[in-house]
């Protein structure tokens, strides 16, 4: 069973006059009769009576109707899903995040992103930096926004922009009240820590930049959100460093200093398989990048 031969049913079953159905169908009027008569051997039942009075349906084909016309408009809406994920304007987008992108502006492009592409869907999935380039470098997720750098193999990378680190320390520390700290100056401290593995590109540049200053970190407790840092810091467990778009005003028991000598900036950047010309990924990195050259 053909979705033509469906179709010229239909026009037929409607018009009941196989001239008019015909030129709806925009064939000629013996290749439709043809067609009606090459569908009923195939149903092996006569879908219409044809007499001198004109064209009915028979029972059979009363039956077979509303069938068909379900079919046709299920077609109908296959068709134009197809044509629009082929276009960009539908589909599933997986996309990973960490919190800090989150809070940098990635809530615009997803607003932005929603509103122009209607019809796609995002699966959301906050985790780390290495997470995420790992999983669009496999397949299992399309794109991500992660903090720079990270493993670049087989992956696009587009730096959207930097922000400096941001010392966090208890209201009462001694450092508090100031609007800079230089490095330097957290020898000794105990440090609340980012666990390496979510970013250990970053982790690293950090430890680097300390031992350069004449630092060795003491880290006391390692941390993996960003609420644990800053309640662990307001306890007075230690000192720690944020993005400075993970810094929170007013939170109660901490003071904020801007980290100097060195300044240390973290980037942030969208990562996605090279090989991947997804339309609808081309519309989310407009959306993320904020030009057409994504």
């Amino acid at each position: 069973m053909e979705l033509r031969h469906l179709r010229y049913f239909v026009a037929v079953a409607e018009e009941l006059h196989f001239g008019r159905a015909a030129e709806r169908s925009f064939v000629a009027q013996p290749t439709l009769s043809q067609q009606i008569q090459a569908f009923e051997d195939e149903v092996g039942a006569r879908l219409f009576d044809r007499s001198r009075r004109g064209v009915a349906l028979t029972d059979v084909g009363a039956v077979l109707l509303p069938h068909a016309r379900r079919v046709l408009d299920e077609a109908a809406r296959a068709e134009a899903a197809v044509r629009a994920a082929a276009e960009g304007r539908a589909g599933t987008l997986r996309v990973g995040y960490e919190a800090a992108v989150m809070r940098d502006g990635l809530a615009g492009a997803i607003r932005d992103f929603r509103g122009e592409v209607p019809g796609a869907t995002l699966d959301l999935w906050e985790t780390g930096s290495r997470a995420q380039a790992d999983a669009v470098r496999e397949g299992r997720a399309d794109v991500g926004l992660v903090l720079l750098p990270v493993d670049e193999r087989d992956l696009a990378v587009r730096r959207l922009g930097e922000a400096p680190t941001v010392v966090v320390l208890p209201a009462d520390h001694r450092l508090a009240g100031r609007e800079t700290v230089a490095l330097a100056e957290l020898a000794d401290e105990p440090q609340v820590a980012w666990a390496r593995d979510p970013a250990p590109e970053v982790y690293d540049a950090y430890l680097r930049a300390s031992r350069a200053a004449g630092v060795e970190p003491r880290v006391v407790q390692e941390v993996r959100h960003v609420e644990s840092l800053l309640g662990l810091v307001a306890a007075g467990v230690g000192i720690g460093t944020v993005h400075q778009a993970r810094v929170q005003p007013g939170y109660p028991g901490v003071a904020y200093a801007r980290l100097v000598e060195p300044e240390l900036t973290i980037a942030t950047g969208v990562v996605w398989r090279r090989d991947d010309a997804s339309p609808l990924l081309a519309r989310f990195l407009r959306a993320v990048v904020g030009d057409e050259s994504a």
